[in-house]
């Protein structure tokens, strides 16, 4: 099973938490691959160390950044799992694409993403090292199936609420209302 964290590496991103509650973890059976373009030197160096001085079944793998689309959509179709513990976080298109994909996601509520508990999407809590253990304790307990329900409900919710052909619909009729 695959987990990814697919994102610019910064602190206020929840790496080092990540890497911290995985490592303490070790679950069986999974792999955290991590993408990003990193902005902070001084923060990346800490994940690397701390990857480094965990001793775990399967070893987290870090890997350059991703921007070729079909690259990027072959990472996310491979993976079972899309983990993001940002602490701040205004849309997060990242996790639209998870979900667009059907990968459930774990995020706190600092993202605008509170929805996918209620859907059963995902996990959102508020950030902490202690609730993203705890979150991730939850998904690791759950056999594949139920994780791909998890997907399957993020999939459709996105086809519901994203489809370019409805939100431009409803763009026009925002306008038409305000002009009128």
């Amino acid at each position: 099973k695959k987990a990814i964290f697919f994102s610019r590496i910064h602190k206020k991103k929840g790496l080092l938490e990540l890497v911290k509650c995985w490592s303490k973890l070790d679950p069986d059976g999974w792999e955290l691959n991590i993408y990003g373009p990193v902005s902070d030197k001084k923060y990346f160096a800490l994940v690397r160390q701390e990857i480094k001085k965990k001793k775990i079944k399967i070893p987290i793998k870090l890997h350059n950044p991703i921007y070729d689309f079909e690259n990027k959509k072959n990472i996310f179709l491979s993976s079972n799992l899309f983990i993001l513990p940002s602490q701040s976080e205004n849309f997060g298109m990242s996790i639209l694409e998870a979900l667009s994909i059907g990968i459930p996601v774990i995020t706190t509520s600092s993202t605008p993403w509170n929805i996918l508990n209620s859907i059963n999407a995902g996990l959102v809590f508020s950030f902490s090292e202690e609730n993203l253990t705890e979150n991730l304790k939850k998904i690791f307990k759950m056999n594949i199936s139920e994780i791909k329900r998890m997907g399957d409900n993020g999939r459709l919710f996105v086809e519901k609420n994203f489809d370019i052909k409805k939100l431009i619909h409803n763009y026009i009729n925002f306008y038409k209302d305000i002009i009128e």
